[in-house]
């Protein structure tokens, strides 16, 4: 229970810092305005890969929030920690937004931040992955100023969020390839059972509305499943899984029963595939902290960093796409806060501030060295085997 309240507010911190600060870019490269945004967005080269072509999935893509070292407010930060995740082999760029701070008032849409996400990702020929975070883990995310307080059962406030669907599915149609409508959803409704069935109603609308004006969008919703596996609820997935074009999944081996341990995580992600593998799967977040109070470590890291990517090309079928969970770790303002709310200096501070595959001052630690050459000979051995399909295909005698 403590984790879980822990992690709530965790999460919703997180908005805060990650949405916000991408609005307030300043640096010596150029900033987009606001007003230019568009423009600007169309003459960035689009990336290859549709993410609805599935003869384009062989191969596999892996995903990353690239959160900007030293400085929240620099637009130069987020373009080199966006440039630096494409080096390293990631080529989803996944982020989150809240509803309200996009809509701040009835119909008056802020589209600033959206839009930067949009022009950073297509920079680096990313595809872009982000959350609206309608349900935040434990509790619900931020609704415009005048809906605030008002319940997910409310009628006006499903019309209006199935109102913004529309305008943002529509506005972003060519330029966001996954969308989720809220994050670990099973958390908050394990504890407001009574609001599953307007939940699921209103999500099956929404992935309706994006269907309808976005046909090349994926949609979806995020479960956990270290909790869902904690509090035995694996099988939720069939309420939402016929719906959704593709589920995200958060697994994070430090919160599973008995911890981190590496010899396990094959047969973790094998029980995950069981339990959740009737639906096509996006591992949207993963991670090991570097600190070693979850049995984790900057050794643990690079122990998981191989299992992982194990783990991922045995069960590729699966997965859209993969990854860890951010390139940098948090703000140190995030991160005071967060000791202030938890009573100083704990564990899970701790961890919360260790989750990166480099420190927020910019550190590289052995697993983002890790995560580079193993993606590397991931995709050698991806060549080799298309190669190999090719000269099979092309030397097998036409039947007659």
């Amino acid at each position: 229970m403590i984790l879980r309240l822990s992690l709530t507010t965790f999460f919703a911190l997180l908005l805060v810092f990650t949405s916000g600060a991408a609005s307030l870019p300043a640096g010596s490269e150029a900033v987009p305005s606001p007003d230019a945004d568009k423009v600007l967005i169309t003459k960035i080269k689009k990336p290859g890969q549709n993410a609805q072509d599935l003869s384009l999935q062989k191969r596999f893509s892996f995903s990353i929030a690239p959160m900007p070292a030293r400085d929240l407010e620099s637009w130069d930060e987020y373009v080199a920690a966006y440039r630096l995740a494409k080096e390293l082999g990631f080529d989803i760029a996944h982020s989150y937004m809240q509803w309200g701070d996009i809509e701040q008032r009835k119909g008056r849409f802020n589209w600033q931040a959206v839009q930067y996400y949009v022009i950073l990702s297509r920079q680096q020929a990313m595809q872009l992955s982000m959350e609206i975070t309608v349900i935040n883990v434990n509790s619900l995310g931020k609704f415009p100023a005048d809906l605030d307080g008002k319940p997910l059962t409310s009628p006006e406030v499903q019309q209006r969020f199935l109102a913004f669907i529309d305008a943002f599915s529509r506005r972003y149609a060519d330029d966001i390839s996954y969308l989720w409508l809220g994050n670990e959803i099973d958390t908050y409704l394990a504890a407001h059972a009574k609001e599953i069935p307007a939940w699921t109603e209103l999500f099956r609308k929404a992935v309706a509305v994006v269907h309808r004006n976005a046909p090349k969008m994926q949609v979806g919703t995020v479960l956990t499943y270290h909790d869902a596996v904690k509090n035995q609820r694996t099988d939720w997935i069939d309420k939402w899984g016929p719906i959704a074009d593709v589920i995200g999944v958060t697994f994070y081996p430090e919160m599973m029963p008995g911890g981190f341990k590496p010899n396990q995580i094959q047969a973790q992600f094998d029980a995950l595939v069981k339990d959740y593998g009737a639906y096509p799967l996006a591992l949207v977040e993963t991670a090991v902290g570097a600190v070693t109070d979850f049995g984790g470590g900057e050794e643990a890291q690079r122990l998981y960093c191989q299992e992982l990517l194990t783990a991922l090309d045995r069960h590729r079928s699966h997965f859209v796409f993969g990854g860890w969970f951010n390139l940098h770790d948090y703000a140190p303002a995030y991160l005071r806060h967060l000791r202030s709310l938890f009573g100083g200096d704990t564990p899970l501070t701790r961890w919360f501030g260790s989750t990166g595959l480099a420190s927020f001052a910019g550190k590289k630690r052995p697993v983002l060295e890790e995560w580079r050459q193993r993606v590397q000979n991931f995709r050698a051995q991806e060549e080799a085997a298309r190669k190999a399909a090719q000269r099979t295909s092309t030397s097998t005698p036409a039947k007659q």
